[in-house]
């Protein structure tokens, strides 16, 4: 994603408070420019006391948990409005807080989802599709959303349990230590080698790394010898148990928060 100090301005309040988000590190194939047309009322999230303008569309949410969950919001809500400026972003359909071009609508509508749901579950989390919960940690990422991350590695670590390179990837963006190495273990030991569409995905630099690592990690099944590594002309099926882990999280560090 872009830095959010290119977000077009709309007034004092909203540039300068982006000014207080950092990088976020993942491009997103699938954001297209603005179209130039008066913003419509989203048919379900306007509700509230602040009006967001995600694309072409006014979002209207209550503040509260903005406030709660987001010191990214805590700082822009407690913003003063510059004297000759009028009214504070958020306050009309005619001066909306307008999100950077990088938030989509899609992931914001996941993300108002989890803060304001609106079929009422006790003590679950919403049903959303793997896109709409891979939104809400990548916005939640983006705003210290520490709760809401939370909720969505929880319920994109069973989503994502077959697919480790989509979470090695997630996990680069997002920092999610745990998916990111558990991903790695599960390509070292799998019989299946990595193919050349993996390799784009992954980068060539963590593609040798594992590839490397492949090449050494293979148990002896003999008891006697459990937890030596030997070269073999097939590749074992040993769990990626905490000597395995151990030398993934050595060679393969996950740098950044």
């Amino acid at each position: 994603m872009s830095n959010l100090e290119n977000a077009p301005p709309s007034s004092s309040l909203s540039s300068a408070a982006w000014d207080l988000a950092g990088d976020n590190k993942a491009p997103r194939d699938d954001i297209l420019p603005r179209n130039k047309i008066s913003p419509r009322r989203d048919e379900h999230y306007y509700m509230g006391t602040v009006v967001f303008q995600v694309e072409d569309t006014l979002l209207c949410l209550p503040k509260a948990y903005f406030l709660q969950e987001s010191p990214h919001f805590r700082d822009m809500f407690s913003l003063s409005t510059p004297e000759g400026v009028g009214m504070q972003d958020g306050s009309s359909d005619d001066q909306p807080l307008r999100l950077p071009e990088q938030v989509t609508l899609a992931d914001f509508r996941a993300l108002a989802e989890v803060l304001y749901p609106r079929t009422l579950e006790f003590n679950r989390s919403p049903s959303l599709s793997r896109d709409q919960w891979i939104g809400v940690l990548s916005l939640s990422h983006l705003w210290l959303m520490d709760r809401c991350k939370a909720l969505a590695i929880d319920a994109l670590s069973e989503l994502l349990s077959g697919d480790p390179i989509t979470k090695i990837i997630l996990a680069r963006d997002y920092h999610v230590p745990a998916w990111y190495h558990s991903g790695i273990c599960k390509l070292v030991q799998r019989q299946k080698p990595l193919g050349v569409e993996e390799l784009c995905r992954l980068g060539a630099e963590l593609t040798l790394k594992i590839c490397a690592l492949r090449e050494c990690l293979v148990f002896k099944e003999h008891e006697a010898h459990y937890g030596v590594w030997e070269m073999r002309g097939c590749r074992g099926y040993a769990g990626c148990d905490s000597k395995v882990s151990q030398r993934v999280r050595q060679e393969c560090p996950l740098s950044g928060p």
